[in-house]
């Protein structure tokens, strides 16, 4: 105790001495050198995350539970005492191998955020065999790992977003606001930098798509399409099927060079030259039989008489026919009316007047054509062997079957039912 009371009456003498130089050097030296100000603050430390999932696994040999390890004493390893005190025996058995695992986590340490520390062995159960492993594997406390207070990516900037345009699409119309419209993709690409190195790439780029749209008035036209009884006017263009009518009317005078400019359309409409009844002194008046033309005289535009110089009847029935007269050295066209152009009848095979060689007659209708001639070819000698019972010598004359408009046939013939006998099917009904 004395030596130790000394040592502590000598360390403090000195350190008093000490600490009188230290003053009496510091008065002395210019204050300025001892100003902290001028040096620079130290680096900060940052701390990673304790180590997590810490896995400990052992295995050793132990006595069964109940017999204690007795170093080699008897025949085995372990034994345990039976029976009473005074009149017992040990009862010996061979150790036997057993495993321990268990995981766990190091937290921060209480009081000490620079050191990690385990949980206890008592708070895992590590076994008692297994304990100086296990503590020499995972001490009590670690140091907490130093990390860099900044990692790259840390903060990021923003560079300047690029911008990227698509294909235009097509022209399509919109029937709701009657424009046309085209669309396009356009994509912003914004990469994101490191804000201390201003070039590391960090992350995804952040990419944005928009559709841009487009739209602009439609092109469309009029026009106009003029016949002998009157006009019409179309609408054609995009965002319209087709043709479509959007104005008509008639020729109000058919002795007149009829013409107007339709101001809404802005179009010149004129009569077709020819098929008007040109100037004022010829009439034109025709139905779907016959057609008549007069001389007329007229004063301020009212006839006053008219002479029958030509007329006639139409011959086809299935186009528009027109006549040509001559009136004062001039000719004069005029057309059919066009209501009385009808349907044109189709021919669809021949009904053939067949002689046989004993002077037999009978008729035989064919629907197929020569390939070589393409007139009606007669109907095959089966056939006529078969319907009428001979095969034709002659074809002295037919008549052309025809469907016309409606549908409807002139002449029926019915299907052959073979042999010759009697009244050939053939031609019943014909």
């Amino acid at each position: 105790m004395k030596v130790k009371c000394s040592a502590l009456r000598t360390g403090a003498l000195l350190g008093a001495t000490l600490l009188g130089l230290f003053v009496a050097l510091s008065l002395a030296m210019p204050a300025v050198a001892f100003a902290h100000g001028d040096q620079p603050p130290p680096e900060p430390k940052c701390y990673g995350e304790c180590p997590q999932d810490q896995v400990f696994e052992a295995s050793g040999l132990v006595c069964p539970a109940g017999y204690d390890y007795h170093n080699q004493s008897g025949p085995l390893d372990c034994r345990k005492w039976v029976g009473n005190w005074w009149n017992g025996h040990y009862v010996y058995a061979e150790r036997i191998t057993e495993t321990f695992s268990v995981t766990f986590d190091y937290a921060p340490k209480p009081g000490d955020e620079n050191k990690c520390r385990r949980p206890s062995i008592d708070t895992l159960n590590v076994p008692e065999w297994a304990e100086d492993d296990f503590i020499d594997q995972y001490p009590r406390d670690i140091a907490r790992p130093e990390v860099p207070c900044y990692e790259t990516c840390d903060e990021t900037v923003a560079l300047e977003p690029v911008i990227t345009y698509g294909e235009w699409s097509d022209w399509t119309f919109d029937p709701d606001t009657g424009l046309m419209e085209r669309s396009r993709t356009k994509t912003t690409t914004t990469v994101f930098v490191d804000a201390r190195d201003g070039k590391t790439p960090c992350g995804d780029p952040e990419v944005v798509e928009e559709q841009q749209e487009e739209t602009r008035d439609p092109e469309q036209r009029f026009f106009a399409e003029a016949t002998c009884e009157g006009w019409q006017v179309f609408q054609t263009g995009e965002g319209i099927d087709g043709d479509e009518l959007i104005d008509a009317g008639v020729w109000e005078n058919p002795l007149v060079d009829e013409s107007f400019f339709h101001e809404e359309y802005d179009l010149q409409i004129d009569e077709p030259q020819d098929c008007f009844e040109i100037g004022d002194d010829v009439s034109f008046e025709a139905d779907c039989d016959a057609w008549k033309v007069f001389a007329l005289t007229l004063v301020d535009g009212e006839v006053v008489a008219s002479e029958l110089i030509d007329q006639g009847e139409w011959g086809n029935p299935y186009r528009q026919e027109r006549v040509v007269v001559l009136f004062d050295e001039q000719e004069i066209t005029f057309y059919e009316p066009v209501e009385c152009v009808q349907c044109k009848r189709v021919a669809i095979g021949e009904l053939f007047l067949l002689i046989g060689p004993n002077g037999e007659q009978g008729w035989l209708a064919s629907y197929q054509r020569n390939p070589n001639t393409g007139d009606w070819a007669i109907p095959n000698v089966g056939a006529q062997q078969q319907c009428l019972g001979f095969v034709a010598v002659a074809a002295p004359e037919g008549k052309t079957i025809y469907r016309d408009c409606n549908g409807e046939i002139n002449l029926v013939c019915y299907r052959c039912t073979g042999g010759g006998d009697g009244i050939p099917g053939a031609y019943k009904g014909r």
